[in-house]
């Protein structure tokens, strides 16, 4: 009989340490590598107004929409905590800022351009926000925060449908570190000046994610 009890022993200590072992394993699954999608970005209509009135033109977002103020940027990698819903979201695209100078008979006239590449929204600072490598007439910047994100309220976990992931109406806001690289770049003083914290619109985010059985919802 001891034998037996020993085995049982030695099986219980066995199947303690495989569920140890397990726990990391299933934790990690909720970390996806995101495999695709697309963020739609809706402009105010005042903001743009506001920064075409200051003879700035906004261009290059690559796909538009119906309106000038849409903008449709292809997410390309990243990665997402179901979880926790910690994320980083690359995109592709480029947005280009850019205003010409008035000629004179001694001054011939001159454009100056602010380009933005390589999008990532972040989510796993101390606040959500959306950062982009910055070229100010052809020099590089550096990665910088462009907007501060203030995301919808999210049940956690996330569950995609059928491997979809959709975050809806996240609010977009100017930062003020980008606001003041933009009136640096453009001569905005005064009442011109652009502020951090102007609201600039909302955005629209699809994720595709690896087909998981865990979390795999059906509506």
């Amino acid at each position: 009989m001891y034998p037996l009890l020993k085995q049982i022993s030695m099986a219980a200590s066995a199947m303690a340490v495989a569920a140890l072992l397990a726990t990391p394993a299933a934790q990690a699954q909720d970390a996806q590598p995101i495999e695709g999608g697309r963020t739609i970005f809706a402009g105010t209509s005042g903001f743009v107004t506001t920064i075409n009135g200051l003879g700035i033109d906004v261009a290059g977002f690559g796909r538009f929409g119906h309106h000038r103020e849409n903008a449709n940027f292809g997410v390309n990698g990243g990665a997402i905590d179901l979880a926790s819903g910690m994320a980083q979201i690359v995109h592709s695209g480029e947005v280009v800022f850019s205003a010409t100078s008035s000629s004179s008979s001694s001054t011939p006239s001159t454009t100056t351009d602010v380009e933005l590449y390589s999008f990532i929204i972040d989510t796993t600072g101390s606040s959500p926000v959306l950062t982009a490598l910055v070229s100010v007439n052809g020099t590089l910047q550096g990665r910088s925060t462009i907007l501060d994100l203030t995301l919808p309220t999210l049940t956690l976990p996330l569950t995609p449908d059928k491997a979809v992931l959709q975050i809806e109406d996240v609010g977009l806001a100017l930062d003020s570190s980008f606001a003041s690289t933009l009136n640096t770049a453009f001569n905005l003083t005064g009442s011109n000046a652009l502020a951090g914290g102007t609201q600039v619109g909302t955005a629209n985010i699809t994720l595709l994610l690896p087909y998981t059985p865990e979390h795999h919802h059906k509506k």
